[in-house]
């Protein structure tokens, strides 16, 4: 059996996270004025999963019984972030990360890779222990979203 995401380590992996992505993305403003959209997307990226992150740790522990709908869309909408990100700097043949002078190209797709399994990780912490939660509370099972495949 491996390491298991708890409530609590979850609940602070998102608020670590979304406060550090706010911070990256504010530090990243002054760097990105010329940089096209290759340079602002990673910016903005950042400051919006910055701000989810940090709504869904607060959030965390009344939506495990309420309902992780919102969480869910979170983790969803910044793998959509992270996919888009690396696609578009990618694409545009550069990176403001000073790694990417370094390894290349690859270092945004190995970035990309990475961010994209994190978040399948958390999706699949915050389902494991919202059903955990139900099961705690003597409550029956929450009803499979319309969006879950079987």
């Amino acid at each position: 059996m491996g390491l298991r995401e708890t409530e609590s380590s979850l609940r602070a992996y998102l608020l670590l996270a979304g406060i550090v992505g706010l911070m990256i993305g504010a530090v990243g403003i002054l760097p990105a004025h010329g940089h096209g959209l290759a340079g602002w997307v990673p910016v903005i990226s950042k400051l919006v999963e910055g701000a989810a992150f940090v709504w869904a740790g607060r959030r965390l522990r009344t939506a495990l019984l309420a309902g992780t709908r919102g969480i869910e869309r979170v983790l969803i909408g910044s793998g959509v972030l992270v996919f888009a990100e690396g696609a578009i700097v990618t694409a545009a043949g550069g990176s403001l990360s000073a790694f990417h002078d370094v390894f290349g190209v690859g270092w945004d797709l190995l970035t990309m890779a990475i961010g994209l399994a994190i978040t399948i990780y958390l999706y699949r912490s915050v389902v494991r222990l919202s059903a955990e939660a139900f099961k705690r509370a003597g409550l029956p099972e929450a009803p499979p979203s319309a969006t879950a495949l079987p």
